[in-house]
């Protein structure tokens, strides 16, 4: 899990937090339910969010949307064996203003990126948030090379990638097509992860839109 917190002036803040729900499962539904309500997030990004499987067999997404205000969207990817499937969501405080769904071209098990469009009014500005989750495998690299254009073509200069992305620090390193694109990871700080708690796969990135009039 990351978390951020973005501020333009005194009082005027944007709290975004990415989670892969797999990393919680030595914890409960209520205890997942009991963090989002005290941490009071504007944005929310979900990766291996499961539904109708022996762990969760509600709609985290639904749930949260109902109980907490939230605006959400949900996409379906992948079919669990045992029964149900998982997917990834997005939620937000704000009215979502524009959303898409895009599946990427090369996988392993099917695998999307989600985009919302909103307007935060304490900071007076439009901006796209991107959730996605990506491949462990093989596809790995081509998937990074799709969200790379995806963002390079949007048609906004403020906007935030967040979401497990299956890559370590060191890795980045190692990619020099995707090193400018990877430039602006707001947290270096460990993923906070049951199994693996020093290794650090998921980002919350800033353009450099962003990063121009804001800080964290």
């Amino acid at each position: 899990m990351n978390s951020t917190i973005i501020k333009k002036k005194k009082r005027q803040k944007i709290k975004v937090i990415t989670l892969n729900l797999k990393s919680c499962s030595l914890t409960t539904l209520e205890n997942i339910m009991e963090f989002f309500r005290t941490e009071r997030c504007d944005i929310i990004c979900l990766q291996e969010l499961d539904v109708d499987t022996q762990k969760f067999k509600h709609n985290l997404c639904q749930l949260l949307a109902e109980n907490y205000g939230y605006y959400s969207k949900f996409q379906k990817s992948v079919k669990r064996h045992k029964g149900g499937y998982e997917g990834l969501s997005i939620l937000s405080k704000h009215p979502i203003l524009q959303y898409q769904s895009i599946p990427y071209q090369h996988f392993n098990e099917k695998r999307f990126m989600q985009r919302i469009k909103i307007f935060h009014p304490e900071l007076n500005q439009e901006i796209s948030i991107i959730n996605t989750h990506l491949d462990y495998m093989d596809c790995n690299e081509l998937q990074l090379q799709q969200l790379k254009q995806y963002v390079s073509d949007l048609d906004t200069p403020y906007f935030l990638v967040c979401g497990d992305l299956h890559i370590t620090p060191s890795e980045i390193d190692q990619k020099p097509d995707t090193r400018g694109f990877l430039n602006n990871i707001v947290d270096e700080s460990f993923t906070y992860t049951s199994k693996r708690p020093k290794e650090k796969l998921d980002y919350i990135i800033m353009s450099d839109g962003l990063l121009q009039s804001y800080k964290y």
